[in-house]
């Protein structure tokens, strides 16, 4: 009794949901209608009164267009995947789980039966089929004229037939794997068919998960894998065909995932070389097929959405796997060049095809990727930095380069912060503590060469651009520069240390920025320059600051009376130009630079 009440009371809160579901979407739309009509009325009235020939007590007729602007249609936000999954969940809610529970009731039914030795192997095997078979066409028939009905009975129908196949194979040996895998197949099949014909999504993404399910139901005491990678094969090229046919690139990706997952499952079993060398071969062909996929899709869709995203980082992953743990190591690196060079490659001759270049920055941050993994593989340590800096500004400066885009800048320069978080094991090394003359002082030595070069260059690219462009240059110029001065700040405070060590090193560290922020500050009163003030004014509290708090106490007397003197009579040297020769030249100047 206590479950029938729960099962009424679930059955009342799903109808009253599907109900404030309903009144919830028709408020929103009549929202949207009288602010779209009120828009027009506001419109229609600034427009001047039409001439109108008739009696003068004759009333004007004024209409309001039906039709909604193209700019307001595409305004409205679409759904989001949750909510599509609600609104699938509530069509035809009742069809859906009457048939959950035909489901059922028939597979208790027919466990009673063969309990009490009613039906025999063969006969529960037919009913399974014929019941099935018979669903499948109900379906088929009922789809014709109510489309979420019909396809409902159609999946119930491939269903029983895919269980029932199952429980011949795994009960009785009724049929050799092969055979059952491949009855499997051209059952859902016939789903992925008739969502072509009728144009509904939700059959072909039925159509690859039963196909999905298919290997696990399909027990075998010894599985091979080129079977298994056969089939895969199959349902992928099966999968492409419908995206190609009806541009559903969801479907691509939903194979992609049954893929990959089967993939994981067989390197996870450890096999043995041999099968890992199939496996491989087949992770290539993969990976040809979604990539031509893609191609091919990308000249046709002229648009990118975040699936065919999502296709292209699941492809250089899924490749990216198999390389990595099937790959013997002297050939990875080699490899994972290979593959940069095709992906790089082949989506810039698709942009040059009519493709968006969205999808050019898709398949050329997986090629990075591939790139990094690849260096990664073969340098470590101080090498690895040095050459992640080299590739990072490569992909910068030819990024910008090819696409001649401004606006990517700050996205093509991500690649940078690999070689910043390397470069920390560098900036700590021991070696500092003998000498400048190592790898990790060419690492910072590098960096601060190409911060300061990409500075330089996008600050004289300003020069070239619209006023609109400008400012991006401008502060990414900025960016390296702000790089640059902190890491040539890291490299005098290490260098000093190193050619002479204790508080000597720290009295010429903090001279030296002394002089640079004294310099800046100068060059920033005639220049009028705001940046190099700023500068200056960063450098003056960084030395001021360690001389207050740590130095008064730490520092030997001899060196602390040199340090503090010396850094004294800059800044009051500073002083006094500034208002003398310095204020002249700044009063001179002001009005121009103004």
């Amino acid at each position: 009794m206590l479950t029938f009440l729960l099962f009424i009371s679930f059955i009342l809160l799903l109808t009253l949901f599907a109900r404030v579901r309903t009144l919830d979407a028709r408020l929103r739309h009549m929202e949207r209608y009288l602010q779209e009509a009120t828009k027009k009325i506001g419109k229609a009235s600034k427009e001047p009164a039409p001439q109108v020939v008739g009696e003068p007590d004759e009333p004007v007729p004024t209409s309001v267009p039906d039709v909604v602007p193209a700019a307001t249609a595409a305004s409205v936000q679409q759904p989001s995947v949750v909510e599509r999954c609600i609104a699938w969940c509530k069509d035809e809610w009742l069809m859906k789980l009457g048939g959950l529970l035909i489901l059922l009731g028939l597979g208790w039914f027919v466990s009673y039966a063969i309990a009490q030795g009613w039906i025999d192997e063969n006969g529960r095997i037919a009913i399974g089929l014929v019941a099935g078979a018979a669903v499948l066409v109900l379906g088929w028939y009922r789809i014709q004229r109510f489309i979420h009905q019909g396809s409902i009975l159609m999946f119930l129908g491939a269903a029983i037939i895919i269980l029932t196949l199952f429980a011949a194979r795994e009960l009785y040996d009724m049929f050799t794997p092969t055979i059952a895998l491949v009855l499997m197949f051209g059952t859902s099949c016939i789903l992925g068919v008739t969502s072509i014909n009728y144009k509904y999504p939700p059959l072909a993404y039925a159509n690859v998960l039963l196909a999905a399910i298919a290997p696990f139901l399909i027990a075998s005491a010894d599985p091979s894998l080129v079977t298994l990678f056969t089939y895969l094969f199959v349902l992928a090229a099966a999968s492409v065909w419908v995206t190609v046919r009806t541009g559903w690139r969801p479907v691509t990706l939903l194979a992609l995932i049954v893929v990959s997952f089967y993939s994981a499952s067989a390197l996870s079993n450890e096999p043995v070389s041999t099968q890992l060398d199939t496996g491989v071969l087949f992770a290539y062909a993969f990976t040809v097929l979604f990539f031509a996929t893609s191609v091919l899709g990308m000249r046709v869709a002229k648009r990118v959405a975040l699936v065919d995203l999502w296709t292209a980082l699941g492809s250089g992953a899924f490749l990216l796997m198999w390389i990595l743990v099937a790959v013997s190591p002297e050939w990875q690196s080699m490899l994972l060049v290979v593959w940069t060079l095709v992906f790089a490659v082949g989506a810039f001759v698709a942009v040059k095809a009519g493709a968006p270049r969205t999808y050019f920055y898709s398949y050329a941050g997986v090629g990075v990727v591939y790139l990094g993994v690849a260096t990664a593989l073969e340098l470590s340590g101080a090498s690895l930095t040095i050459a992640a800096i080299l590739e990072a500004a490569l992909i910068l400066w030819a990024g910008y380069r090819i696409t001649g885009r401004v606006n990517h800048v700050p996205y093509l320069a991500l690649p940078m912060l690999i070689p910043v978080l390397l470069s920390f094991s560098s900036i700590e090394s021991q070696l500092w503590r003998t000498s400048i003359l190592h790898e990790d002082a060419a690492v910072l030595a590098l960096i601060i060469a190409v911060a300061t070069g990409f500075g330089a260059y996008f600050y004289e690219l300003r020069l070239h651009l619209a006023e609109t462009e400008r400012h991006i240059v401008r502060q990414a110029a900025q960016f390296f520069w702000i790089g640059g001065a902190v890491y040539a700040t890291i490299f005098v405070w290490l260098g000093a240390h190193a050619l002479a060590a204790g508080d000597t090193g720290t009295m010429a560290a903090l001279i030296l920025y002394t002089l640079v922020a004294s310099t800046l500050f100068m060059a920033g009163h005639v220049t009028g320059a705001t940046w190099q003030r700023y500068a200056a004014g960063v450098y003056i509290a960084i030395v001021v600051g360690r001389l207050l708090v740590v130095e008064i106490w730490q520092m030997a007397l001899a060196e602390r009376v040199v340090t503090f003197i010396i850094v004294g009579s800059v800044l009051m040297l500073v002083a006094w130009l500034e208002r003398g020769q310095l204020g002249g030249l700044t009063a001179t100047r002001a009005p121009s630079e103004k």
